[in-house]
This record gives structure tokens, sequence and C-alpha cells, in this order.
């Protein structure tokens, strides 16, 4: 019979026929500059064949292009409000100059010591230099901000600037190294995170050593010959700024014995000369704000455990051995006094409590500090931690798989459903479904592969602006909204709708994978047993453990469902006997079921080219088992039929085997719930 190869897979964009190939770029090679070529090449076969449509589905390097610009934008904007910080501080234009120049100075030669280093600019990079932006002004503003304060004790800028320099020297090099200390060990993480942040700490360490080396040569140099006496206050008169006087009534205010200091208004900052102020009811609400702050402190303490912590206050004082407290301060104050009460009540100690002598000022810094970082800790157990955070990278990829025996028609008929389903969710751009396939690429017509392309994201700085600035509490509501250049739902939620639809279909699997590190699923593990059977049952019970976890959503074992089959074992005895091998079985059983090419068989010349003919059993025959039982193996004694020298039988079978060091291994994800 003349006709086409027998059908193993489709690809169908939202709903259309296709024929699909992907292009991956070589070990070392840049992807933008793939992508670039691959552009300007599909953009060649468009003009030579113009009655071939070729449309870009899906752009995995946008994502990486959005990011690089994104990084490079920061980057700029990071400076600029650098620059402008400096600015309106130092007031001063030449200062300012002259502290911006480490920028450039500093980040150009990062450059050059990563290229020497093999280093790339990637996300990791940017973000690296992106944090560093900050820090780079940082020894600069120090030194400029020294001489200035020479140049207005009377020297000139030559001078000033030789003083300045050699006066802080020690300190600018050793807070430098003490960054460099940090952020150099973060290079040399094991494992995973090692390999993504190798650059990260190197490109910190590399860019604040040459702000080091700007900040002790260049600035001086520049300060002696372009900073001038008369404008390098920067204050008129030498008198403090609304800023600096406010600090030094903090400073004094943390520091001293009473809190009714007023600073006076000197001028220049060589003082923090203040007047105390006493209250006649102080030594009274002394010793009551104290014990108030003290007893409402713990039953803060115990709100706060209480409200971060799923095992009750009370019994963890019993489980270590304090069930006297547990029994006469924890209960009667977590039970009865509200939380609220508690955090206003302590509030209401702290400011009672230092009003007089008693307590010194100084005391409540160290207790507000203690308690900060007391209640810190408390909140880190709250936040939920990841390798990778949730990434929008507007495309949605997942498995889908229907039950064993299901056709490549019965899987494109429901994935075709599928998509009608999704296609109308909002965000959804276009869907791409590759049916007879897994997503790493594996055959089997019961599976598919769902990519589904969302909207572009609108995350410019403008919309970013705009989403803060309606957060504000009371006027944030009338605030007007940035116009909307993109898609504004954020791609954790559309996920959600669109996996509720997928499992809302009846028996289909389908799961999500891909996403942050390359991985299958967020949360996956590999399961080993010698024996099929054992290996079935404990990934049962691991399923079943995981549904009881709602920290999980979806769990479900990714190994293959066993399908049914023909299974032809050969009678080793009867074949002996006969003289017919293994070979020869296989051969006939092959030409019955997919068919079998052979090199003594003619070719048929279609257009000079030569075509090799297949030799199979029709569809209808190839489901017969009484057909198939009656083909004939040749022997030395002549034909026999296939049921003498082998059994045939229909029973399930895994779709694929799969083993890892000569054991069964089968792999079990789930997702993660979102926070």
């Amino acid at each position: 019979v003349d006709g086409y190869e027998e059908l193993r897979s489709f690809a169908r964009v939202d709903g259309n026929s296709t024929v699909s190939f992907l292009v991956f770029r070589a070990k070392g090679a840049s992807e933008v500059s793939v992508a670039e070529l691959t552009r300007e090449v599909i953009e060649g076969l468009r003009e030579e064949h113009p009655d071939v449509s070729i449309t870009l589905v899906d752009d995995a390097v946008f994502y990486t292009e959005g990011n690089y610009e994104a990084a490079i934008d920061t980057l700029l904007e990071g400076a600029l409000l650098a620059v402008i910080v400096v600015m309106l501080f130092l007031r001063n234009w030449r200062a300012t100059l002259i502290t911006a120049v480490a920028l450039p100075l500093s980040a150009v030669p990062t450059f050059w010591l990563m290229d020497m280093l093999g280093f790339s600019l990637n996300l990791v990079s940017f973000l690296a230099l992106t944090l560093a932006t900050g820090i780079l002004v940082d020894d600069a503003i120090v030194e400029i901000e020294n001489i200035q304060r020479h140049i207005r004790m009377g020297k000139t800028p030559y001078r000033a600037a030789i003083d300045a320099a050699d006066e802080i020297g020690l300190a600018v090099i050793a807070t430098t190294f003490t960054i460099v200390a940090v952020f150099v060990p973060v290079s040399f993480m094991p494992g995973i995170p090692g390999q993504y942040f190798m650059q990260f700490g190197l490109t910190v360490a590399i860019s604040v050593l040459f702000s080091l080396m700007v900040a002790r040569l260049i600035t001086p140099m520049m300060a002696a010959y372009f900073l001038r006496t008369k404008d390098a206050g920067g204050h008129e008169h030498g008198a403090d700024g609304v800023v600096m006087r406010w600090y030094l009534w903090f400073v004094a205010l943390s520091t001293s014995k009473a809190i009714g200091y007023r600073p006076r208004r000197r001028r220049g900052s060589q003082s923090l000369n203040g007047e105390v102020s006493s209250f006649s009811w102080r030594r009274a609400a002394a010793p009551f704000g104290s014990v108030v702050a003290a007893a409402i402190g713990v039953a803060w303490g115990i709100g706060i455990f209480g409200a971060f912590f799923s095992v009750p206050i009370d019994l963890l004082f019993v489980q270590l051995g304090f069930d006297p407290v547990s029994q006469y301060l924890v209960n009667p104050l977590s039970q009865y006094v509200d939380l609220k009460w508690q955090v206003g009540l302590f509030l209401v100690g702290v400011i009672l409590s230092p009003i007089g002598q008693v307590s010194p000022h100084y005391y409540i810094t160290v207790s507000v500090a203690a308690y900060a970082v007391f209640i810190s800790v408390i909140l880190l157990f709250g936040v939920p931690g990841s390798l990778f955070p949730p990434e929008d990278e507007s495309r949605i990829t997942a498995s889908v798989e229907l039950p064993p025996g299901s056709t490549l028609e019965d899987t494109d008929r429901t994935t075709e459903a599928m998509r009608l389903a999704v296609k109308d969710i909002d965000g959804v751009k276009s869907v791409l479904v590759v049916g007879g396939s897994t997503p790493l690429g594996e055959r089997d017509i019961r599976r598919a592969t769902f990519t589904i392309i969302l909207d572009r994201n609108d995350n410019g700085l403008g919309r970013k602006f705009s989403d803060l600035m309606q957060k504000i509490p009371l006027i944030g509501p009338f605030l007007p909204e940035a116009p909307i250049k993109g898609r504004i739902r954020p791609q954790p939620e559309i996920e959600e709708e669109v996996f509720a639809t997928l499992r809302a279909v009846p028996d289909v699997r389908s799961f999500k994978v891909g996403g942050p590190g390359g991985g299958s699923r967020p949360f996956s593990f590999d399961v080993f047993s010698a024996s099929q059977e054992d290996l079935d049952l404990a990934l049962e019970k691991i399923e079943a453990a995981l549904l009881e976890n709602e920290t999980l959503l979806n769990p479900a074992s990714e190994a293959s469902l066993p399908r049914p089959e023909i299974q032809i074992t050969p009678r080793a005895e009867e074949a002996a006997r006969l003289g017919v091998t293994v070979q020869q079985i296989a051969s006939v059983v092959r030409v019955a079921t997919i068919g079998d090419v052979s090199a003594a068989l003619g070719k048929l010349s279609i257009d000079n080219r030569l075509v090799p003919i297949r030799v199979q059993l029709d569809e209808a025959s190839r489901d017969n088992l009484a057909r198939i039982a009656a083909l004939k193996v040749q022997t030395p004694v002549g034909p026999v039929p296939l049921s003498t020298v082998a059994t045939i039988a229909v029973d399930d079978g895994p779709s694929v085997v799969e083993r890892l060091n000569r054991e069964r291994v089968a792999t079990i994800g789930a997702d993660i719930a979102a926070g």
C-alpha cells in the first residue's frame, strides 16, 4: 500500500497543525548572539520562501535580554541616584563631581578584570555591580568630606587633601577589606549556590578594591586641584542643617540621662551640649514604668511566639522543664491580655521608665536594640526560604499524561480540549502543544507537552513606582496609575488558574516542569528499588503522605504508568529443538508490529529519490492475537507458526524502564504552595 508513514507525534499552535523546531546554543556560546543570528537566518528563509509561514512561537532569550536590559537600567539608575543623594548632602557640585568620578573609574576596570577571569556579563555579575554601586562611592565620600572638614579649619585644598587622606587612610582601607572579607567567601560556597554565586562575590570584591584605589589615589588629587576654599563647607556660615540638628538631637537623646534634652543651635558640629529639663513626677513614674515595661515585655514576647509557632508557648516551656514559668506567668498573660494591649502597655512602660535618672536613656537604646534583635529572630522563622525566588518568564511548561492504552488520537483530542479551556485565561497569549513526547524528549503517544506563552510582563520603572505609590495608606488609592504597557497579572497567579483548569480534566495527570534552576519540579526526589512491585508500593505510600502536607501542591509520581501490551515470550526448549533463534522470532514480530525495512528489498524511485519499502501487517491485523500467532517462522525443517516457539498474551507493562546504578528508579515531585 502506498501511503504515509505512521503518525507518532503532532504539534499544534493555537489549534493549527504545524512543524515545530527548536534552536539550542552550543556549549560556551552566547544566548543573545545565537538568538540574533537565528532571527537573521529565519528572516532570510522567509524572503526565499514567501509561501511558507515561519512564526516565532517562544523566545527563551527574550527573558534573558529583558533581564540584561533591566540590569543595565538599574545600574545606571542606581549610579544616577547615588550621585543625586551625594549632591543633596554635600551641596557642592565640585565635591559631588569628584565623588561621582569614582563610579566609572571603579566599574570599568572591573569589567576588564572580569574578562581576564573568564566571567561574563550576566544577571549575577550585574546584580553584584548594582549592589556595589552605593559602596563604590562610600570611600570617596569619606575622603572628600574629611578634606572639606580640613578646609573649614583654614587649610588650603592642597594641604587639606594631604592631611585628610593621611588621617583616615587606615580606616578607609579597613572598611574596604571588611567588605571584601564578607563577599569573597560567597564565591566559594559549595554545591549549586556556589556555582551561581561564584561571579557574584568576586565581582563585588574586585569593584570595591578598585574603588579603594580611586579613593586613595584619585580623589585626594582631584580635591587638591579642583576644590575651592570658599565653597568647601557646603553650609552657609558653617551652621548645621536641619538634618544634622535632628541627628545630633537623637544622638544626645539616646546617650543622655534625662528625657528633657534640647540641643543648642551652635555653629559647627563640635559639641553635643544641651540643656536638661526635669519633670516633677518623673521619680514617681519611673519605677512604675520599669515594672510595666518588664512585665509587658515578657507578655509581648509570649504573644509573638504564640503567633509564629504552632506549638503553644506554655507547652514549650513545659517541654523545656520550666513548668512554674508556664503555670504562673505564661498562662495568665497569654490568656487574659490581648496581643495589641500587650504591645500598647509595653510602649507605655518604655516611655515611662526612663523619665527619671533611675533608668538612663542609654538603657532605653540598649533595650530597644535587644528587643529589635529578639523580634527579628522570631520573625525570621516566618519568612519562607528557597534557593531561587519565583521568576516571571512569561512562559509555563506543563507535562500531560493520559491513561494507559490511550492512542495518539486520544492524546490529540484531549489536549485540544485542554487547550480550549486554557486559552481564555487572562494573560495567556498562545498555546503550543507537542503530542507524542515528554518535555525531556522521550517518545510516548500518551504524553504531551504544553508550552503556554503569556503576554509580556510590564515590569518597567514607571509601573513599579506606580504600584509602590498605590500601597501608601490613605492617599494611595487616589494617586494616578501608570499606563499599562503589558501584563500586570503575576505569573504565579496565572499558573494557579492554569493548573486548576488542567487538573479538572478527568483521567489526566498534569504537572509543571522547568522553572528556577532548571529542575523538573520545585520539590522532587528519586526513589530506588530492585523490584518494580516494591517501587510502585513505595511511590504509592509516599504520594499519600505528601498529599497530607498543605505546603505541597499536586504531589504525583513522574514514573511512567503501566500500559497494556502484547507480550511475546520465546519458548526456549521448543525453539532450540526446532533450531529457531531469538533473532528470528524478533524479526517476525517486528514485521507484525512496527514493520521492517530490508536492504534486500527494492526501493521506490520518486523524483530522483529512493524511498525504502517498509513491510508490515495492516493496522487491523496488528491487534489480532490469532493473526500474530499464525505468523510463520522459518526453521530448518520448514515454516512453523509463531505460537509454536513463543507464548503470546496481553498484559500490562511499563512504558519506560529507568535504572540508575542497576536499580529501578522513579521520581516523585510536587509544587510548593505560595508563601
